[in-house]
């Protein structure tokens, strides 16, 4: 045979590598399967946590009404007016994704300062009309709240969902100080400041029934509202007339404990920013307010004198503005 010339070279050594090729692809195609790696894909968030603090700026009302024994005429109001409030506050959102469930609150604590209480006594029982103003001091308050939920509403840039809870809110007020504005002789002359005369320790335990709802207005910026019914308050207090403790006639043997239940609502609104996709800060505020029909105890707390319990009315409301920052763990942010 002739020696092949320069094209048929070129075309001959093609013609081998097809063939190496396909011999090669035939021993791989009959490789068991459990040989080929094929990569795994990232499984998906099921959970995700925003936990945070908060300072709290608030003020507020407690009020007292009391009543005769039938209930007919009222005998005596306390207002205590503006006690300020300053709380260092932590939280959290646990929610599983998978479900919508999810698992909100907070609990904070805080001291409460300034204000005034007016203490005021009606005819007959007290003639002529007596209205005595305290300063407010030294006072503090302590509260937590549980919510178990679920999201109704999951799309886009909307979440809304339904949830049931617990709140408790506690204070303590001190009433320092007395001096009379009327024309009675009740703290005429007055108590100097430095004297406690009354102290109020009232806890309020409350169901939560409501609706949390968050909308992502861009990328970074969001606005989350909270907005609870109150259909069941429980309210455990004592009232302590310190001046009037003592053995003497008609004096008081110690605190004066009021029990009742009632109705109420609170709201929430606050505004976050995303700093990086795990780190928010916000501002926001709250409104609480809870009322009960009550029973003053004065049966067995007074000295020398078979009482007997009286009906009453106690209101509270505190409002604010607060700062926040919180820290996303688990997914990325919701709705991207």
């Amino acid at each position: 045979m002739g020696h092949l010339s320069g094209d048929g070279m070129i075309v001959r050594r093609a013609v081998f590598a097809i063939l190496i090729s396909g011999a090669m692809f035939g021993i791989s195609a009959q490789a068991p399967a459990a040989d080929l790696v094929l990569p795994r894909p990232e499984p998906l968030p099921i959970w995700q946590a925003d936990v945070g603090a908060r300072y709290w700026y608030s003020s507020g009302r407690t009020a007292l009404d009391l009543y005769g024994v039938g209930g007919d005429a009222m005998v005596s109001r306390l207002t205590y007016k503006n006690p300020n409030g300053h709380a260092a506050e932590a939280f959290g959102r646990f929610d599983h994704l998978a479900t919508n469930l999810f698992v909100k609150g907070y609990v904070g604590l805080g001291r409460l300062a300034g204000g005034q209480l007016n203490d005021e006594d009606f005819p007959p029982d007290t003639d002529p009309y007596s209205s005595t103003l305290s300063d407010l001091r030294d006072g503090k308050m302590t509260y937590a709240s549980i919510d178990v939920g679920y999201d109704v509403w999951r799309s886009g840039r909307v979440r809304i969902g339904g949830f049931v809870g617990y709140h408790y809110f506690s204070e303590r007020l001190n009433a320092m100080g007395c001096r009379q504005i009327a024309t009675s002789t009740i703290c005429d002359p007055a108590e100097a400041s430095s004297v406690n005369v009354i102290s109020q320790d009232s806890r309020w335990h409350s169901l939560r029934l409501g609706v949390a709802g968050r909308f992502d207005v861009t990328e970074r910026l969001s606005v989350a509202v909270d907005a609870a019914w109150v259909p069941y308050t429980w309210f455990d207090g004592e009232d302590t007339h310190w001046l009037r403790i003592g053995s003497n006639f008609r004096d008081f043997t110690g605190p004066v404990p009021d029990t009742g239940s009632g109705n109420g609502y609170q709201l929430e609104a606050v505004m976050s920013y995303l700093v990086t996709d795990a780190l928010s800060v916000g501002v926001g505020g709250r409104i609480w307010s809870m009322k009960s029909d009550c029973t003053t105890h004065f049966d067995g707390h007074i000295v020398g004198v078979d009482a007997e319990p009286q009906p009453s009315d106690w209101a509270t409301r505190r409002y604010g503005v607060f700062v926040q920052a919180s820290y996303r763990f688990g997914s990325a942010a919701f709705g991207r």
